[in-house]
């Protein structure tokens, strides 16, 4: 793993506590993006896709039905 892939790694763990997080819960997936250091949304979605193993749609999902049960 080179320096950028283990920034954006770091990044995508970042948007991951704060897509659960509730203080976050009103923030556009723009704005997670963007507090998470990634400056656009494609970026974000390809590296968010390539670490987590899952589309963001994916992960929300998952993410939803984990806090149901």
């Amino acid at each position: 793993m080179n320096l950028n892939d283990y920034i954006n790694y770091l990044r995508v763990e970042e948007a991951k506590q704060l897509l659960v997080s509730d203080t976050y819960l009103k923030m556009t997936i723009d704005a997670i993006a963007l507090k998470s250091g990634f400056n656009s949304k494609s970026p974000f979605y390809h590296s968010f896709k390539k670490y987590a193993g899952m589309s963001l749609k994916q992960y929300l999902g998952a993410n939803k039905l984990n806090s149901k049960a």
